[in-house]
């Protein structure tokens, strides 16, 4: 979950209800392109099978490059979109 996207900023409490259904170990807020890394080794290591991006198109981007350059394309999670970013 990109940390500045848009429904992070405007519901307060979302992060920490995510938090208490899914579990410390399988939410990842970021802040900036140098989280993602750590955040997919972390979610990897948790047996994560499915992934979903809430933020826009940089989160997007930003996160699918990082998962093919860190995750074997065997293990690799099934990814869905939210609507996340600014303008959705």
């Amino acid at each position: 979950m990109n940390g500045h996207a848009g429904p992070v900023p405007r519901a307060p409490g979302l992060v920490e209800r995510l938090r208490r259904q899914v579990g410390e170990a399988r939410l990842c807020v970021t802040h900036g392109v140098d989280d993602l890394g750590p955040a997919l080794d972390g979610l990897r290591a948790a047996g994560v099978e499915r992934l979903m991006l809430v933020g826009g198109d940089g989160t997007v981007g930003g996160t699918l490059t990082a998962l093919l350059e860190r995750w074997p394309e065997a293990e690799r999670p099934s990814v869905l979109l939210s609507a996340g970013g600014t303008v959705n």
